[in-house]
């Protein structure tokens, strides 16, 4: 099963790694180029709630939250602190941690 699209009454993604986008650590699949990049132009008014990558707290970020680009990827944060340990270290913290060491 697919899962549903990001916009109103949009076409069903494929899973197509092509058409894929990541915000924080969550994935987004669309079921054109066209979409991917009308997504990628204002993410915040798709994405919905996405984790903080330092505080693992689920948010839905806002125009003021602080962000930034890493790796073609934006990561956006619950607070400036969290931003600044982010960028301190982002290998380390790029990608959701699974609990081993």
């Amino acid at each position: 099963m697919r899962p549903p699209s990001v916009f109103k009454g949009g076409a069903r993604p494929v899973l197509d790694s092509s058409l894929k986008a990541q915000v924080n650590f969550e994935i987004y699949f669309f079921a054109s180029a066209a979409e991917k990049k009308r997504f990628l132009a204002d993410p915040i008014r798709y994405c919905g709630k996405v984790t903080d990558p330092i505080t693992y707290e689920r948010f839905r970020p806002t125009a003021a939250s602080p962000k930034t680009v890493y790796g073609n990827r934006t990561y956006f944060f619950t607070s400036e602190s969290s931003r600044a340990t982010f960028l301190a270290d982002p290998v380390t913290h790029k990608d959701r941690r699974t609990g081993t060491t």
